[in-house]
């Protein structure tokens, strides 16, 4: 922008992380550090902090986290606003397919957003994508007719990890039986979309209407809670753990919906049961109340 350049600020900051799982990963970040200073453009590279070493077999959401928490530190420490990435409508459609397999709610399978937030360890990231409408085959045309040779990531092929085997197998095969895919497919989980808005309006107005904040956390009136609609109780149970958590952001797939059902059949059981959910939180089943709470280190799954 003219403000930050005014200000001696670059717009605009090319960013290489390195996974530090592949021996070739810092000949990659160099090819990516020539062509930043062929264009001119800043450039930055960080490596993840992670425990494990090169050549281990490390999980996608692992790398995910680290890689969001390693942006995150980066935009925090030069003053950026947004880290903008460039997932196209081929990651959307693996993105849903994955989703959907791992039995996402409808609004967690409608894919990814052309902008959100998350929380990391270094606080909220703010990410855009502005390429989620442009197949990956356009996105390496464009590359080739700017003579920019991409990068390959080995890992894309390596059948441990789900991701790949959609990619090579099951998508191909997806195209071939259904000529309209993934047309088709964006189509059905846009209108699913649709639908859940208006869910997570009438969870909205439920939330600020049961929900109690307390010394320990947040309390939901059981009487009330029990009568929602499951859809609606759900989105509730999930709007009070995030807002006691300190690690829980706008992706929570590993709040399943098991979990979630688990907190809405609570609301009908016994007083005195506890739940234990991911990012750190309790549901405590008390006499009137769920209470959610952070859970203390002495009580780490």
């Amino acid at each position: 922008s003219a403000s930050a350049r005014e200000a001696g600020i670059a717009p605009f900051v090319v960013v290489h992380v390195d996974h530090r799982t592949r021996e070739n990963s810092a000949a990659e970040g160099a090819l990516v550090a020539g062509l930043s200073a062929k264009l001119g453009i800043p450039f930055v590279r960080s490596a993840v902090v992670a425990n494990w070493r090169e050549g281990d077999h490390v999980s996608e959401h692992q790398l995910r986290r680290a890689r969001f928490d390693t942006l995150s530190r980066v935009v925090t420490s030069l003053g950026l606003d947004a880290v903008v990435t460039a997932h196209t409508q081929d990651d959307q459609v693996e993105t849903i397919l994955m989703r959907i397999l791992g039995g996402a709610a409808p609004t967690g399978a409608s894919g990814m957003r052309a902008e959100s937030t998350i929380g990391t360890a270094a606080g909220p990231l703010r990410i855009l994508r502005p390429l989620l409408d442009v197949s990956r085959r356009e996105l390496v045309a464009v590359l080739d007719a700017a003579g920019v040779e991409p990068a390959h990531d080995p890992s894309n092929a390596d059948p441990r990890y789900r991701r790949s085997v959609l990619r090579s197998e099951i998508v191909p095969a997806l195209r071939r039986e259904f000529p309209g895919f993934p047309t088709t497919l964006l189509r059905s989980v846009s209108l699913a979309r649709l639908d859940g808005e208006v869910v997570d309006a009438v969870a909205a107005e439920a939330y600020g209407r049961i929900a109690c904040d307390t010394a320990a956390g947040v309390a939901l009136a059981r009487a009330i809670f029990r009568d929602l609609p499951r859809a609606v109780a759900s989105r509730v149970v999930v709007s009070a753990a995030r807002q006691v958590s300190s690690t829980m952001d706008a992706d929570w797939r590993e709040l399943t919906t098991e979990r979630i059902g688990a907190v809405v059949d609570a609301a009908r059981g016994r007083t005195g049961a506890l739940i234990q959910l991911p990012y750190g939180v309790d549901v405590r089943v008390e006499r009137d109340v769920l209470l959610f709470v952070p859970r203390s280190a002495g009580d780490r799954e």
